[in-house]
């Protein structure tokens, strides 16, 4: 039998006191707000909207909401077939979006992002056997500001046939991005029965829903796309030092969206997104590797699991400048992390300092960890043929396993890395002893100048720049 390796932070009872917790913050406290059609669904259900634009919602509401939701979701590749299965134990990694700089592949020196490099990225991302899905990596600098979503959706895209999740800056974003989407499947409801994009969208922490935020959340609902809602809450400055109070606080919003979502559109997908991090309260800087942050990351998959809802997580992030030592620890413990606490999707490889830099190499060398996470997750199969009896029984006491058939079968099952070292020492040195870091480079070189994705069809491009291009237009850029 073969049991899938993982670990919980929190306890059955942990999980429900901080549950109750969140239901008495939305009950007593409230969340404010910012869009009348959210209050009008509020109002209508049962919620209390007093002054300010605050809602107090019964946990009645939370309950219907979690009831209708659907466990389980499958994402869809662009050519329309299955990709990701979300619910249950399945594990899947990807990158991170809109990162203001990336680091240089050929000078190394850290720049602002542009259009080109997320091209690139996808490219990349489209070539890498254990990035699962697609996020933009970068965000453009050298495109107009008010409509870089969309061109960085074009760009991905055009450029990867792996799922996408994708930010929209508003209402009218996510409607063009939709448009994009659409013409690419061929018509809406295609798109809805194999959607290979979610949208990733964020409340306003502590405990506010902004207008663009509700306006997004409302229009993916109505048109029964996936979608991840996701606090960036801050231990200390946007949420409560303590880490309970950070869950309850974080899970409060949550649910709060949640059930504005499921008002809309009953059983529409929605995905439990998880964005609980730490304040440095000595540098400010959100600590994307902190040990509190994978700690709460991790005990918010539990409060997932507990809705019985698809999670959306983070992992393979450092903090580090560079991509060094510290880097290469970072990146490693967010992975494995990630991965042992059983979220569906666990984006943001590839950021380093706290998230405003991505990095190729980085990318890398965490595909190459991603791999060693992924062979650490499938555990122990214990059967009669991996017992191995009959084998040990024949070679007996002092003998070897080499020359065995059983070994000729199955020695390609071990992991074997590609770019993390095992070599003697002194192949090593004629091999001009180069690092990982040289070796990642060296890589990262190879596949963006050798590898080509399959293309979107030249009326699909076409359709896409128009969309941009009528919007640019439109709004007099």
């Amino acid at each position: 039998m073969l049991q899938r390796v993982s670990f919980k932070v929190l306890s059955h009872n942990q999980i429900k006191e901080i549950h109750s917790a969140s239901l008495k913050i939305l009950e007593k406290t409230g969340v404010k707000v910012f869009d009348a059609e959210a209050i009008s669904l509020l109002k209508e259900a049962g919620a209390d909207v007093v002054s300010d634009n605050i809602v107090k919602m019964p946990s009645r509401l939370v309950e219907e909401a979690l009831s209708g939701t659907p466990s389980k979701i499958t994402i869809y590749n662009r050519k329309g077939e299955p990709a990701l299965f979300l619910g249950e134990d399945k594990v899947y990694f990807g990158t991170g979006s809109d990162c203001p700089n990336i680091i240089d592949v050929f000078t190394g020196e850290r720049r602002p992002a542009v259009k080109e490099d997320v091209i690139k990225a996808s490219l990349f991302c489209d070539y890498l056997s254990n990035i699962d899905f697609m996020m933009s990596v970068g965000c453009a600098s050298d495109v107009p500001p008010a409509t870089s979503d969309r061109h960085h959706f074009e760009a991905m895209v055009s450029n990867t046939k792996k799922p996408i999740i994708f930010t929209a800056y508003d209402k009218c974003g996510l409607e063009d991005i939709l448009k994009m989407a659409t013409a690419v499947s061929g018509n809406l409801e295609e798109l809805q029965r194999h959607p290979f994009l979610i949208l990733y969208d964020e409340p306003t922490s502590p405990l506010k829903h902004s207008k663009p935020a509700v306006q997004k959340l409302l229009l993916i609902a109505e048109k029964n796309i996936p979608v991840t809602y996701c606090p960036a809450i801050l231990t200390g400055a946007t949420g409560p030092i303590t880490l309970a109070g950070m869950l309850a606080t974080g899970n409060a919003e949550i649910l709060s969206g949640l059930v504005m979502h499921q008002l809309k559109r009953k059983g529409a997908p929605f995905i439990y997104g998880i964005g609980f991090d730490v304040m440095d309260m000595s540098t400010t800087i959100d600590a994307y590797a902190a040990p509190e942050t994978l700690l709460m990351d991790a005990a918010a998959c539990g409060l997932a699991r507990y809705y019985n809802l698809p999670i959306f997580s983070v992992g393979g992030i450092s903090d580090a400048k560079v991509l060094d030592q510290q880097a290469g620890a970072e990146i490693a413990s967010s992975c494995l992390m990630g991965g042992l606490s059983g979220a569906n999707l666990v984006h943001d490889i590839g950021y380093i300092e706290s998230g405003m830099t991505s990095s190729f190499e980085a990318i890398l060398l965490n595909d190459e960890i991603i791999g060693e996470v992924k062979k650490i997750l499938e555990g122990v199969k214990v059967n009669t043929e991996t017992l191995a009896l009959n084998v040990i029984n024949k070679v007996g006491p002092g003998g070897h396993f080499l020359e065995e058939e059983a070994t000729l079968k199955n020695f390609r099952k071990i992991w074997y890395p590609k770019y993390l070292d095992r070599q003697r020492y002194h192949t090593w040195v004629e091999g001009g002893k180069k690092t990982l870091f040289d070796k990642l480079n060296i890589g990262v070189k190879k596949i963006l100048k050798e590898y080509t994705s399959e293309p979107v069809p030249s009326k699909i491009k076409e359709r896409l720049a128009e969309i941009i291009r009528k919007r640019e237009e439109n709004i007099k850029i």
